[in-house]
Order: C-alpha cells, then structure tokens, then sequence
C-alpha cells in the first residue's frame, strides 16, 4: 500500500478549493466560505477573530483575494510531498517559511498559526466596536466593506459625535451646523 506524504486535511482542502468560487467583496469580520455554515460567525465572535482583522488588513496591503487560498494549499502540499517540510497536524498546512510562498500565502499562513496557537488568543473582531474611539454596540460584521476604502466606514455608527459616513468615500465628516437662513421664515399672524 501507497503512504503518502500529504496528509488527507491537505487533499481534502485543495479539492474544495479547487471547485470553491472566490468569496464576493471582503466583509468585516472573519469571511469564511458558506459550505463553512456559522463556524464563520463563530470565528468573528470568538476569541480569535481578531485573526480575521490581520488577515483582511493584509490582503488590502499585498492585494491580496480568496483564491490566494489555492496557490498557499499547493505550495504547502508540493513541499511535504519532497518531504522538505512537516504539516500542522491539525490543519495540514506548512506553517513556516518556505521558498515558494509569497506575501499572500504569508498572509493566510499567518491567519492559520494564530487560529491553531494554544496560547494567543487576540479577542473577537473589531467588527463589533466599528470606528475610532471603538463604539460598543456599533456592530459591522459580515458587512460588506467600502470597496473605495477598506477600513473606511460603512455605518454612520464607526464615526464620532456628530459626524456622519460618507459611504462613497468610507470617510467620516462632521455635519455643519445648521444655517438659519435655510429655515423657512412664517410670518406672525
């Protein structure tokens, strides 16, 4: 019998990302795929969906998308075949430097190590505090971001006091004050 050097979780993801459609728009939070079901919202919630913030900061910074996700599984499958690296017994994938990964699968391998660490748990997404102060209540997960401005608002709630989103811009404005002579003057009976 045949053993082989790629662990099944390796085969196993590269066959469904082989046959996975991309992931529409980057969202806030952890956007895993739907076949994933609310494991994905677990993630944004949990204790590691800070995880997910990293991650979607690199993927704007190297221009990055969810296909990525095939070359980082190739490249890790292709080194533990020449038995030039070990597998992450828990998810299959290569977790260290190797020679073939570029900024994008160091980006996913990064968002893997800190899901799979036993001890660095970063708390749950900023999705739920949006803006700057962050704002407790202020909840833009799973939101689609503003694709002119990836950590730009999408909610007039990640703006300060008296301010209001610009969605075209993802940019937050002060409201001028109100003029008096836009007012409608009545007379007095």
């Amino acid at each position: 019998m045949l053993k082989s050097k790629i662990p099944l979780v390796a085969i196993s993801l590269l066959i469904l990302l082989e046959f996975a459609q991309p992931l529409p728009a980057d969202s806030w939070g952890c956007n895993l795929p739907s076949w994933v079901g609310v494991l994905g919202e677990a993630a944004t919630y949990g204790p590691k969906g800070a995880c997910c913030d990293v991650h979607d900061l690199g993927y704007a910074q190297f221009y990055c998308g969810s296909d990525s996700w095939q070359r980082t599984v190739a490249c890790s499958a292709a080194a533990i075949a020449a038995g030039q690296a070990s597998p992450h017994p828990a998810i299959g994938l290569v977790l260290e430097l190797l020679p073939c990964y570029d900024p994008c699968d160091w980006v996913n391998v990064l968002a893997a190590r800190c899901f799979v660490s036993d001890d660095f748990f970063p708390g749950p997404s900023n999705c739920l505090w949006g803006g700057s102060p962050p704002r407790l209540g202020c909840n833009v997960c799973h939101r689609p971001r503003n694709p002119t401005n990836p950590f730009g608002c999408v909610d007039h709630c990640q703006c300060g006091a008296g301010q209001v989103c610009d969605f075209g811009t993802g940019n937050c404005y002060f409201l001028p004050p109100p003029d008096p002579c836009d007012e409608v003057i009545r007379p007095v009976p």
